[in-house]
């Protein structure tokens, strides 16, 4: 690890300085997508991805007061100005863009009504040629508001939307403390490689746009959202101290006994977990693509226990977890994106490879803090996103404070809301008994 950081912190003041060199002739700024870029931008051309995460605030938040911050936060994270276009040979490329991040309002009327913005959320596709690939939906009630962000996954993680977030609320509630701007920032494979020089630029043309992708009605995503108590939340953390594992993976564990038992299987289970590689790059708080999914696989029987499932997980998690591991098919798949594979490829390899029971998301506990001026952020749901495989269970984990916040979203032409609610509960109980 500390050769690989050796090398990359290398990197970025040598390209920043390049950049501003760029941005003082030019005036704006744009980059190719790097190859996890590329691939899920292909992706999304056929299987639409927007990811969404809500919080919930007490305070009234004001339409302008939210426009000005927005404002704010567009002017430190480059990637939240952005659209993408496509230069002369088919590359997609990042291009700067002055349009504002638009804003939904919406009278809240009730505490769950949120949920219901999600689910419109999660069905409307980005037009990627058009900036900005971030909207927001604010839910305004007396003394207490929803804010909900959508991002494109091209452009994010859920991390970097929980940072653009923290900006957002800092922004509204201590107006006088300034948002610094950040650099922009190349690709995480372009940052794991040592730069002998710096990147290329050039303008690319325009292409002409595609058609905006459309998920099929009878499978528009649904949200089933619930919270633990912070007796609950220490609870199930004190467990996983003694029993030696990861939350993380009893969490996935606990959702793969309550599938195998929904489903009376014996066969083996996947999970999907999307893995933070923030620590393994010269970035903090940067808005960016900055992960990658592992895949566990475990033979469930009746005499699984939750524990011994969890310990599974953490072990072939740990072992993957490793630079050597996380990055080495980096220059396989660089190979594959710089042939131009046709979109059915890309989701055809996709699916292939990430085929999975259950993607668990989990943010981890957040480092941010819940009061703002007099803005308090009480709860942070998500990430939320689309799955697009049969029966797809897509569980968000978020930890704020000593509270933790649980989303999962389900196709609703495949399972029926009372089966999630009792998948959940199964694994609710399996985690607290």
């Amino acid at each position: 690890m500390n050769v690989i950081c050796d090398k990359i912190l290398k990197f970025p003041l040598a390209w920043v300085l390049h950049q501003q060199k760029i941005n003082k002739v030019r005036g704006f700024m744009y980059r190719k997508l790097g190859a996890n870029e590329h691939l899920t931008w292909s992706y999304q051309q056929i299987r639409p991805m927007p990811f969404v995460i809500t919080a919930n605030i007490i305070s009234t938040v004001h339409l302008e007061e939210l426009q000005q911050a927005l404002v704010k936060a567009q002017q430190r994270h480059p990637l939240s100005n952005v659209q993408i276009v496509l230069d002369k040979s088919g590359i997609p490329w990042f291009k700067k863009d002055s349009a504002p991040i638009p804003i939904r309002m919406v009278e809240r009327l009730d505490k769950h009504q949120w949920q219901q913005e999600v689910e419109i959320e999660l069905a409307n596709s980005f037009d990627w040629n058009q900036a900005p690939l971030i909207r927001v939906v604010l839910l305004q009630g007396e003394n207490i508001s929803d804010l909900i962000i959508t991002c494109d996954h091209a452009i994010a993680d859920g991390k970097s939307a929980v940072y653009l977030l923290k900006d957002i609320l800092q922004a509204i509630g201590i107006p006088d403390q300034p948002l610094l701007a950040l650099p922009q920032q190349e690709s995480y494979e372009q940052m794991l490689q040592k730069a002998e020089k710096p990147a290329t630029f050039f303008e690319p043309s325009l292409s002409v746009p595609e058609t905006k992708p459309k998920l099929p009605e009878n499978s528009r995503p649904r949200l089933h959202a619930w919270s633990m108590s912070k007796s609950e939340t220490l609870s199930i953390i004190d467990k996983c101290k003694k029993a030696k594992a990861s939350v993380h993976a009893a969490i996935c564990a606990a959702f793969l006994l309550a599938i195998a038992e929904h489903y009376a299987t014996n066969s083996t289970l996947k999970c999907l977990s999307p893995i933070d590689i923030r620590r393994f790059l010269p970035i903090e708080d940067d808005f960016g693509y900055y992960f990658t999914a592992i895949i566990t696989a475990h033979k469930v029987t009746p005499d699984t226990s939750l524990w011994d499932l969890a310990h599974s997980l953490k072990t072939q998690l740990n072992q993957r977890i490793a630079p050597s591991e996380i990055f080495a098919t980096l220059p396989q798949l660089q190979s594959f994106m710089s042939t131009s594979p046709s979109h059915n490829d890309v989701v055809g390899m996709m699916e292939g490879v990430n085929d999975n029971d259950v993607l668990v998301s989990n943010l981890g506990k957040l480092d941010i803090p819940q009061q703002y001026g007099g803005l308090q952020l009480t709860a942070v749901y998500g990430p939320a996103l689309t799955g697009h495989i049969d029966q797809d269970l897509i569980v968000g984990v978020a930890t704020l404070g000593d509270q933790m916040f649980l989303t999962l979203v389900y196709p609703e032409s495949d399972i029926s809301s009372a089966k999630v609610k009792q998948l959940q509960e199964k694994a609710m109980d399996l985690l607290l008994s």
